[in-house]
């Protein structure tokens, strides 16, 4: 059983009032220097292999290594386009909700049909979208695949962005009862 996010009193909201959360530097510098390092592990082993002695080269562990250098640099891009975002990566307001890990929009309360916590290796705060608007569509293609996985384990919809951001767990679920209009509950 999923609980309800509940909504004892509402405080009515301040017009162009606005919640934001940015990604943590130190974070993502550490997921930068990560994906540094197994880049740079990676292309030293390929190295290795390619100038084997005898001239054989072994073409699995060299797709094995191929591999772990996409990793790094995969995770070396992110961070870096993290590091320099000018916006925030999760702002709320009367609009809707823009996570810029679901996807570029702002995605309008109205298409929000339930918000909830959930435990699975720790708290998790999900939205379901409406299936029948327009912005349902618009999430990134591995959102979109993630969300199928999340109804495997019983949670279905999108998971918000609530780790490695500056603003806590319990702000962001206050931010969520704050905008969220009463009859969406």
């Amino acid at each position: 059983h999923i609980p309800e996010m509940s909504v004892p009193d509402r405080v009515p909201q301040a017009p162009g009032l606005v919640f934001e959360a940015r990604f943590l530097k130190r974070q993502v510098a550490v997921v930068l220097g990560l994906g540094v390092i197994i880049t740079g592990a990676g292309l030293f082993i390929s190295s290795l292999i390619l100038n084997a002695p005898g001239g054989s080269v072994e073409t699995p562990l060299l797709f094995i290594t191929a591999f772990v250098v996409m990793i790094g640099i995969g995770m070396a891009a992110v961070a870096i386009r993290r590091l320099t975002a000018p916006q925030p990566a999760l702002r709320m307001s009367a609009a809707g909700l823009l996570d810029r890990n679901i996807g570029p929009e702002t995605i309008p309360w109205s298409a929000v049909t339930e918000a909830y916590v959930t435990e699975y290796f720790g708290p998790h705060l999900m939205i379901r979208i409406d299936p029948e608007h327009p912005v349902a569509a618009s999430p990134h293609r591995d959102q979109r695949v993630m969300a199928k996985a999340n109804e495997v384990v019983k949670a279905p919809g999108f998971a918000v962005t609530i780790k490695g951001i500056d603003q806590s767990f319990d702000a962001i679920v206050a931010a969520i009862e704050t905008f969220r209009p009463v009859d969406r509950q």
